[in-house]
């Protein structure tokens, strides 16, 4: 049996799957994108994204949810959006029937409607009043401007794991391929002995400790 309520392979009835690629998740029966914060996808859609902002007293927390007298605002109760009366913390700002914290609220960043501007692979948020990025998995903002974005992927040997970050490891050839930075191949005459990336092919094979291999003596 499955529950066609949250059954991503059978949501709503037998046979609907929810997909993969962009990523849904079936609640109440229905199929959705999963969103941020804030956000649903309540009109089921994949193409329009998460396009229904959960701050407003026209959906407040869930799609269609709406606040009126005498909640009439939509707040922050215990963590979770609810319709209420007045503004408190630590959603204590009212931007129209919105309760939002302008110290940290992305769509209200320092000021009602004073929206931090979206940008490629990246996330905006606001912290302490200010707008900033946070980066896809994977890339940096390396050059420092909003209007790129998290333009720099961090998986090469100039940027590896992350901005300005050089992977060059000690008589050895390397790869930052997987944003590690990673032997690929030891110079003659030298190994890897301690298996650590970090010290590179540190140990010389014409010793006694190590002759001719990591392993021999």
């Amino acid at each position: 049996g499955f529950d066609r309520m949250t059954d991503e392979a059978n949501c709503g009835r037998c046979g609907v799957a929810c997909t993969t690629d962009p990523a849904q998740t079936c609640r109440a029966g229905t199929c959705r994108l999963t969103c941020d914060v804030d956000h649903e996808d309540c009109d089921g859609m994949p193409a329009n994204g998460c396009e229904t902002d959960l701050g407003l007293a026209s959906d407040c927390g869930g799609c269609a949810v709406a606040c009126a007298d005498p909640t009439p605002l939509c707040g922050v109760v215990a963590g979770a959006r609810r319709c209420v009366d007045a503004c408190a913390p630590p959603a204590s700002d009212r931007c129209g029937t919105a309760c939002v914290d302008l110290t940290m609220d992305a769509r209200h960043c320092a000021a009602c409607g004073r929206a931090c501007p979206s940008a490629d692979r990246a996330i905006a948020v606001c912290t302490a009043g200010a707008c900033s990025l946070r980066c896809t998995p994977g890339y940096g903002d390396c050059d420092g401007s909003f209007a790129s974005g998290c333009e720099t992927p961090l998986t090469s040997l100039s940027d590896c794991g992350a901005c300005a970050t050089d992977c060059a490891l000690l008589h050895a050839s390397s790869t930052c391929f997987t944003g590690t930075c990673e032997v690929v191949e030891c110079a003659p005459g030298w190994g890897d002995c301690d298996a650590m990336a970090v010290t590179g092919c540190e140990s010389p094979l014409n010793d006694q400790i190590h002759c001719g291999s990591c392993t021999q003596s």
